[in-house]
């Protein structure tokens, strides 16, 4: 008896396993079709991408800084020198709270260092009324303004070694292209040589791109 029970639990054992190798087998199949099916309607239709074209602009470069309220739209905060040299009063700035963008300016920039903060003092006037007394909130502060100037998306941007580069598409194709950056911030990158306006920029799908890829253009952002 515990010898057919041996033998009964071994086939189910062996069934199973079976069935575990078809549904492999299956799965396996699917995936190689699916990945067999992208494959031609990329070479036929081109690897999906959306694209920019690149235009100068003016970019606002800014500073944060921390600001509490002291009475109605009236805001103080402290900054250290290196700060304080990029600040003048009517510099206009925003503030986001709770989502809503507030506009303001510099009101008031110290002349001498605070004993006790060792730091100058900067007072912000902003167009309304938010927030509680004594509760801090970031400030930006337009510090410069870059005159047409290429800006692009940081996250476009690939590094190999200490050299930038970007894809762009011409004449339907991809092409890995390198470039110089001057600058970063939230804003994005200034790219001050490989790139001219009116080329396209690949904004989403490069991760799958290689040189002179064929591209089916999803949208211009």
């Amino acid at each position: 008896m515990n010898k057919r029970r041996i033998i009964i639990y071994l086939a189910l054992i062996a069934l199973t396993f079976i069935f575990v190798k078809v549904k492999q087998s299956e799965i396996t199949a699917k995936r190689n079709i699916k990945i067999i099916s992208t494959f031609s309607e990329w070479k036929e239709k081109g690897k999906p991408v959306s694209i920019r074209k690149l235009a100068e602009s003016n970019v606002e470069i800014r500073t944060k800084i921390t600001v509490v309220k002291l009475d109605g739209v009236n805001f103080a905060g402290y900054v250290p020198q290196n700060i304080h040299a990029k600040l003048k009063i009517g510099q206009p700035l925003y503030v986001n709270f709770g989502g809503e963008i507030i506009k303001g300016k510099i009101a008031e920039v110290g002349v001498e260092i605070e004993m006790d903060t060792g730091m100058y003092l900067v007072k912000v006037l902003l167009e309304k009324d938010i927030a509680h007394l004594g509760q801090a909130v970031i400030a930006y502060v337009t510090v410069e303004t870059l005159p047409n100037v290429l800006c692009v998306p940081n996250n476009i941007i690939n590094k190999e070694g200490d050299k930038n580069y970007l894809w762009v598409v011409e004449d339907g194709l991809a092409h890995k292209r390198g470039i110089v950056v001057i600058n970063s911030n939230g804003y994005g990158a200034i790219v001050a040589a490989g790139l001219k306006p009116g080329e396209l920029i690949v904004l989403e799908g490069f991760t799958q791109l290689l040189e002179n890829d064929k591209v089916s253009i999803l949208n211009k952002i």
